[in-house]
């Protein structure tokens, strides 16, 4: 097997360890399932929560993570255009496709929590509670 290059540890296709073959992390593999998963929330986040205050947080937070992953993909397509085609083609197959997810994943979110405070600003209009009342 040839030499990591640059200090790049390969794994074996099942994960395990060969001389010179560092094993998949667990952390490592829940990190890389949750950062595209449809269904992760963020710390504290609670879609229930029943706070305009909260709702206007959350569009802060995945309005912030949204457009960061967007300036990656941003500086990823900029930079692939120097590499060599397979350089090219495995960043668009992996990296790309994980950040494209991330970005799908944050829009939803921001969706989401951009009705909510919708929903919660209009039951408030219709019930007449003022801004201190609502939290």
């Amino acid at each position: 097997m040839a030499a990591p290059i640059d200090g790049a540890h390969p794994t074996s296709a099942d994960g395990g360890t060969q001389p010179g073959i560092t094993p998949l992390h667990t952390s490592t593999q829940k990190a890389a399932l949750e950062s595209v998963s449809t269904t992760l929330l963020l710390p504290g986040e609670n879609p229930s929560s029943p706070y305009l205050k909260d709702a206007e947080h959350w569009i802060v937070v995945y309005s912030e993570l949204y457009n960061f992953i967007v300036g990656i993909i941003d500086q990823f397509r900029a930079a692939m255009r120097d590499f060599q085609e397979p350089a090219q083609e495995y960043l668009r197959s992996h990296d790309l496709l994980v950040h494209e997810k991330q970005i799908q994943r944050f829009a939803e979110r921001l969706a989401f929590w951009r009705q909510r405070a919708a929903d919660l600003q209009a039951a408030r209009a219709g019930s007449g509670k003022s801004e201190i009342a609502a939290g």
